[in-house]
């Protein structure tokens, strides 16, 4: 193996050389553990280079992958590299067609300031107007309001005015009633009286029958005593 320091020679050739059996064994057992310290630290060596290995491997595994994660993105860069060129180019495009539309503009623009100044002037005479005109609409508002409230004053007043007749129509209502109540008793009243004036205009005229009866029956009498008389004396 490699990394020993020693080899391994034949018992027969050790005691042959002289040494005893016992004195074999012992420096055979010593080179066996010197051998057996030099495996373990192979040993150890080879599971160290193994992990090496492994953790190398893992590493190239991670390079791979990132490697090919750098090509996916160095192909995606290239291909936003020859988007952003062509739009690039559209821009530049665009941008001459923008400079010429701004030449064009910056025309209207001048035709646009002289249209406004002129519409400017038109808005200042406007706005005199406008002033006036909100001065006049002010001024009706205020008149509307004042007749607003002049209305509602006189609602507030007819409301009154109509409670108040309201009021009266009921007390004159309630005097009818009280007048209908007292003609009916004095229609009861009337009828009375007049059966009481019947009655007594009939007593009167039977007392002056009666009195008249009295006064014929009297005269009656004294007429046939006079004639009982005279009848007497021419006898």
């Amino acid at each position: 193996m490699e990394g020993l320091s020693f080899r391994v020679e034949d018992p027969l050739a050790i005691r042959s050389n002289g040494l005893g059996y016992e004195a074999t064994n012992r420096l055979l057992r010593a080179k066996l553990t010197i051998l057996n310290k030099e495996v373990e630290s192979l040993r150890q060596d080879y599971k160290q280079k193994s992990e090496e290995c492994r953790k190398m491997a893992a590493d190239l595994t991670r390079s791979e992958e990132e490697g090919v994660r750098l090509e996916s993105l160095l192909s995606a860069a290239r291909e936003s590299s020859a988007n952003v060129q062509n739009k690039l180019e559209l821009t530049s495009q665009q941008l001459n067609r923008t400079q010429a539309e701004n030449l064009s503009l910056n025309k209207e623009l001048v035709s646009v300031r002289k249209e406004l100044k002129l519409q400017r002037q038109q808005t200042s005479a406007a706005e005199l107007r406008l002033n006036r005109a909100l001065e006049d609409v002010e001024k009706l508002r205020n008149s509307t309001k004042q007749n607003q409230l002049q209305i509602k004053e006189d609602r507030e007043n007819q409301r009154k005015i109509l409670d108040q007749l309201q009021l009266k129509i009921k007390g004159l209502e309630r005097q009818q009633t009280e007048l209908k109540s007292v003609c009916t008793k004095q229609s009861h009243l009337i009828d009375n009286l007049r059966r009481q004036k019947a009655h007594m205009e009939a007593t009167q005229f039977v007392h002056s029958a009666e009195a008249e009866f009295d006064r014929i029956l009297d005269w009656c009498l004294k007429n046939e005593n006079f004639d009982k008389t005279n009848t007497s004396q021419i006898k």
